[in-house]
């Protein structure tokens, strides 16, 4: 919670991007198998610091802990963005329950209409 907290604060925080990514990996000191912390950093490494492996390594791992859609969606959107063909990506998020899920229904819709173009991450450059 704190690592999300730094994320939402005010600009004028004293708190880095960084120190949510710290509180990210210290939740998961004390639990690895801690699905919500190996989500938020996957979103970290796809939204802050561009790092598209360390983005897919932490959604695959939050999945495999329990994570729920948000982990698909997240793990489908860095796919599309590392330039996995669109048909595996569909296949991958057809295989859970989107027909009960806006947020896949949505993310399933933006991949179809190509929103999610390969990007050159930090770790390319």
């Amino acid at each position: 919670m704190r690592g999300d907290s730094i994320q939402l604060g005010p600009e004028a925080s004293p708190y880095s991007l960084e120190d949510a990514l710290i509180s990210y990996e210290k939740a998961l000191m004390i639990d690895s198998s801690f699905p919500e912390a190996h989500e938020s950093i996957g979103y970290y490494f796809d939204v802050i610091d561009i790092d598209l492996g360390r983005s897919e390594a932490a959604f695959r791992e939050a999945i495999r802990c329990g994570a729920g859609e948000s982990s698909v969606a997240g793990l489908a959107r860095v796919l599309s963005e590392r330039g996995h063909p669109t048909s595996q990506i569909l296949s991958f998020i057809d295989q859970h329950d989107v027909e009960h899920s806006p947020n896949l229904q949505e993310i399933r819709q933006e991949i179809e209409g190509g929103m999610w173009q390969p990007k050159q991450s930090n770790e390319e450059a």
